[in-house]
């Protein structure tokens, strides 16, 4: 989701404040980064949450996502086959 703080993450505190009322946990990542929940099988990225990105950190970080959700749909395939 991005930073909680900082001039570049400007909707930080309005989406933390919705993930929080939402009952879950904001986990801080850079925009070149991605967070995977496998227990819940979520898959994210800040993204341009981050309004100074540049796009080669946007591509890295949705890379990222892309090969999260590729791991958890092979884990939720050998899951439901065993």
């Amino acid at each position: 989701m991005g930073r909680m703080s900082g001039r570049e993450w400007p909707h930080a505190v309005m989406a933390s404040s919705a993930i929080s009322e939402l009952g879950a946990n904001h986990v801080e990542k850079d925009s070149g980064d991605a967070y995977v929940d496998d227990l819940n099988q979520i898959v994210t990225a800040p993204g341009y949450m981050n309004e100074n990105a540049a796009p080669h950190e946007v591509f890295d970080g949705v890379g990222q996502m892309i090969e999260g959700v590729k791991k958890e749909t092979w884990i939720s395939l050998l899951q439901n086959n065993a």
